[in-house]
């Protein structure tokens, strides 16, 4: 999900990097780019973690309604 949001943020950060000339692309860069993938990075291992605490309570809830 936000894999694809991340891989265009990184193609995108790279074409503006190569671009850059001067002080102020050099602090575009660390004050949007860095701050936005970082949260980015943050939200993919948030999802991961959700999808696999889901897959946990889907396990979960197959046994126990394999008990009853």
């Amino acid at each position: 999900m936000f894999d694809e949001i991340l891989g265009k943020l990184l193609s995108t950060e790279n074409v503006f990097r190569e671009s850059v000339r001067d002080e102020f692309g050099t602090r575009m860069i660390s004050n949007l780019f860095e701050p936005v993938r970082n949260e980015t990075n943050a939200l993919v291992l948030m999802h991961e973690e959700l999808e696999n605490s889901l897959m946990n309570f889907e396990s979960l809830r197959a046994e126990i309604k394999g008990i009853m």
